[in-house]
């Protein structure tokens, strides 16, 4: 029997993007994967409700008002979150997706975005989440000063 991957998680998918139509379409989509997905239309109302140490997987817009993704993505490191994140946009470029990848983004995706990749790119994140944090494990998170 096959299971969605977000079955077997204790977190969401969080969504940030400015445009209403873009956190329903997404939330939609992935609701019928079986994601539980909690939207948000900025990076700075996204990080006043969610806590470090909090399971799932962050997909956001690169443009976003005031923090932009690529700045959120650095807060996130800065703040001990662990979360992976997806990225999509519908002004990117290739400069931007290489540095959003080097600083460790799993994905970047235009906008259109392939509802069939965006769930396999998201599968993958939450799995590599799983085995990361596992191989990890708290003494790690000492050591580099980040704790869960």
């Amino acid at each position: 029997m096959q299971q969605s991957k977000a079955s077997l998680r204790d977190g969401p998918v969080f969504i940030i993007d400015d445009e209403p139509a873009v956190l329903d379409a997404l939330r939609l989509m992935l609701g019928t994967f079986g994601y539980a997905c909690r939207t948000y239309l900025s990076a700075e109302e996204f990080l006043a409700a969610v806590p470090p140490g909090t399971l799932g997987c962050v997909i956001a817009d690169v443009r976003l008002p005031g923090m932009s993704g690529l700045d959120l993505q650095k807060e996130l490191a800065r703040r001990c979150h662990a979360l992976p994140v997806i990225f999509i946009t519908a002004h990117g470029d290739i400069r931007m997706a290489v540095a959003a990848v080097k600083a460790g983004a799993v994905d970047f995706f235009e906008k259109p975005i392939d509802d069939a990749l965006l769930v396999d790119s998201l599968r993958q994140a939450l799995l590599r989440e799983d085995v990361e944090r596992s191989a990890r494990g708290r003494a790690h998170e000492l050591r580099s000063g980040c704790s869960g």
